[in-house]
């Protein structure tokens, strides 16, 4: 687990000072973490690889001693193999609340033949989703989508998304991908759907859109285009 990355509590009052028309009635509070990273490999740097479940094992206790209405994990939920899922999955069916993930790239850093199975194994409905609590709106964006490495490589998706690096995105940093066409096109719908209703929204993404830096989606600014074009807050 990155040394930058903690388990943490995001109280959603905090943003009614940016969205002063949302009801008392629509707060909530929730816990987020990120990067846990587990993997059975020696330590490198600061990323302390197998003392990950005793720490994840410690923030679903604290998260346990919340109100809480769902815990949000951000990606890597481990590094690299796929039985490296099966201890962290363990650990957070003690979960007292949902536990929402969003994907990462290592969540990929398993054989060809498992690539198609990580959604189910992280109980996610979809690669990318939408849910509500109260009246807000989260949308779980995959980040991972046109990448070189998501898909198996024997897969049409695979051989698309290479055509596409190589032709669009050559000279990104290969461990980081784009949402695609289709995905888009969904994410614009419901933004839409949410404006109708005024509906607050969030959205999720493993790798950011904003400020500019190696570590963002490959299209950010396709996304950051899209929300200025709707007229949303950022």
């Amino acid at each position: 687990m990155q040394k930058y990355t903690v388990s943490l509590l995001i109280n959603l009052l905090l943003l009614l000072v940016c969205c002063p028309s949302i009801a008392a009635n629509d707060t909530f509070t929730l816990g987020v973490i990120a990067d846990c990273q587990y993997a059975e490999q020696a330590n490198k740097g600061t990323r302390h690889y197998t003392s990950c479940p005793q720490k994840f094992s410690t923030a679903v206790e604290q998260f346990n001693q919340h109100p809480l209405s769902g815990v949000l994990h951000l990606g890597d939920f481990i590094d690299r193999e796929f039985k490296s899922f099966t201890p962290l999955n363990t650990i957070s069916s003690s979960l007292n609340t949902p536990l929402y993930h969003v994907l990462g790239n290592h969540e990929f850093s398993v054989d060809d033949k498992f690539k198609m199975r990580i959604t189910n194994t992280l109980n996610m409905p979809s690669r990318y989703y939408s849910f509500e609590i109260n009246n807000w709106l989260f949308i779980a964006l995959d980040g991972n989508d046109v990448s070189t490495y998501a898909w198996p490589k024997n897969s049409k998706k695979h051989q698309q998304n290479m055509t596409l690096f190589n032709s669009q995105y050559k000279g990104h940093e290969d461990w980081n991908g784009a949402i695609g066409i289709k995905q888009l096109k969904w994410l614009e719908e419901k933004l839409k759907i949410a404006q109708v209703k005024e509906q607050p929204v969030v959205l999720l993404s493993h790798f950011p859109i904003f400020p500019e830096n190696n570590h963002n989606l490959w299209n950010a600014q396709e996304v950051l285009t899209l929300i200025h074009r709707l007229d949303l807050k950022e």
